[in-house]
């Protein structure tokens, strides 16, 4: 036979949970000097730069139209 749950209980251990997970995740990052947040923006800045720079430019080279007025 299975095991008889109560939702609303099932609900609210799993919104609790849920809560104690961001609660943790935003100390983490709130917890920080600005030193080290800094130090976090400029790294994912430089790997941004450095993703960017090695992207192929994709658009069509112009090409020059004969002019008509000769």
């Amino acid at each position: 036979m299975a095991e008889i749950i109560n939702l609303r209980e099932f609900r609210k251990s799993r919104d609790r949970k849920a809560k104690s997970t961001k609660a943790a995740r935003n100390r983490a990052i709130s917890g920080r000097s600005k030193v080290e947040t800094a130090r976090d923006q400029d790294a994912a800045e430089s790997a941004e730069a450095e993703i960017e720079g090695k992207k192929l430019d994709r658009a069509k080279p112009e090409t020059k139209q004969p002019d008509d007025s000769e």
